[in-house]
C-alpha cells in the first residue's frame, strides 16, 4: 500500500545527481553580475585617481614663476589626464581670487565616465575634482 507519487518523490528527493549543474546554474549568473560590477567600480576608481593627478599636476604648474595663465593652466590640466577618454572630460576651470591675504588659483575638472555592466549601458556617472594652489 505505498503511493507510488510519493516513492517516486521520494526517491527523487534521495538523488543528489545533477545537483551540482543546478547549484551552478543558480549561482554562475550572480558571480558574473559580481565580477563586472567590481570592475565598474575598479574604472571609476581608476578615473577619479586620474582627475585628481590631473588636478594636482595643474595645481604644482600654477605656482611656478612667472605665474602662467589659465589658458596655460586649463591646457596642462587636460594634458595631465591618465587613461581617461579625453572627449569626456569637461569643465574644467582656472579661478583665481584672495584668502586672508592670500593669492590662490582653484583648479577643477569634471569627467563623465561611462558606466557599463556586461551588455548594458548605464548613464553616465560625474566625477568632479579640486584643488587650490596658493601664488606668490
Amino acid at each position: 500500500g505505498s503511493d507510488p507519487v510519493t516513492a517516486i518523490l521520494a526517491r527523487l528527493g534521495r538523488d543528489r545527481r545533477g545537483s551540482v549543474g543546478v547549484e551552478t546554474t543558480l549561482t554562475l549568473p550572480v558571480l558574473i553580475v559580481l565580477i563586472f560590477g567590481i570592475i565598474q567600480v575598479s574604472n571609476l576608481l581608476w578615473a577619479q585617481a586620474s582627475l585628481s593627478n590631473a588636478v594636482g599636476q595643474a595645481a604644482r604648474y600654477a605656482t611656478i614663476y612667472p605665474s602662467p595663465s589659465d589658458s596655460q593652466i586649463e591646457a596642462y590640466a587636460r594634458s595631465s589626464q591618465l587613461g581617461i577618454d579625453a572627449e569626456r572630460v569637461h569643465d574644467v576651470s582656472v579661478d583665481r581670487g584672495t584668502a586672508s591675504g592670500r593669492n590662490y588659483v582653484e583648479i577643477s575638472m569634471s569627467y563623465s565616465a561611462p558606466t557599463t555592466l556586461i551588455f548594458f549601458e548605464g548613464p553616465d556617472v560625474t566625477l568632479t575634482h579640486q584643488r587650490r594652489a596658493y601664488t606668490h
